[in-house]
């Protein structure tokens, strides 16, 4: 996320973190009530509201209630215990999701272009020691939340093995996008609708389409 973005999504992020105080720090210990904090804040808000930029006011309104809506149902009333894992869920997710996004684009330009360059190979092998970083720590510190995302990781490696051209197979996402472009469809990686071949946006949330 760039500091432009950053800038923006601060005074929506630091307005779900008051309502979302008491979830937050409710029976942690400081140390735990400052990283529930910090993830919330630096990690799982900004990935919610990764397409915020692109709202009217009045859209933008409407996910926070939801992101609101969404957070206090999981978190609120739940033991501690309890709470704390699903904090924990939240920050992985919010942490390997962007990677495997990156990854996906890289093996996308690969297959664009048709081209194994350095550039993407560097490119794949940095992004792989992040990966390997973050799943190291996950299944150090939470493995019931590493073995929910193994299939994410799975796929993202595979993505970085071929954008790094050390092999010819495709993901199933990648794939799946190739077959499409094939058989004229292009799916939406936002909203998951199936879009006529040669379409630049979603015809139904207006995000950008791959390729």
């Amino acid at each position: 996320m760039s500091d432009r973005q950053g800038s923006e999504l601060k005074p929506l992020v630091d307005g779900i973190m008051a309502v979302l105080a008491n979830e937050l720090t409710d029976g942690f210990a400081a140390e735990q009530a400052e990283w529930a904090q910090a993830v919330m804040r630096d990690y799982i808000l900004p990935y919610e509201l990764r397409f915020a930029s692109e709202d009217t006011e009045d859209g933008k309104r409407a996910r926070i209630q939801l992101i609101i809506g969404d957070l206090q149902e999981a978190l609120s009333g739940k033991p501690t215990p309890e709470r704390w894992r699903i904090i924990q869920r939240m920050f992985y997710t919010a942490s390997v999701l962007p990677l495997s996004d990156e990854a996906f684009d890289l093996a996308l330009e690969r297959l664009n272009t048709g081209e194994k360059t350095d550039r993407l190979r560097a490119q794949a092998h940095s992004l792989r020691e992040r990966l390997a970083k973050l799943v190291e720590r996950m299944r150090e510190r939470a493995p019931q939340v590493y073995e929910a995302l193994a299939g994410v990781i799975s796929e993202t490696s595979l993505d970085l093995s071929y954008a790094a051209g050390e092999v010819d197979v495709m993901s199933l996402r990648l794939g799946a996008m190739h077959s499409q472009r094939r058989s004229g469809v292009a799916t939406c990686p936002n909203c998951g609708t199936a879009n006529p071949g040669g379409s630049r946006f979603c015809n139904q949330c207006g995000t950008a389409l791959p390729g």
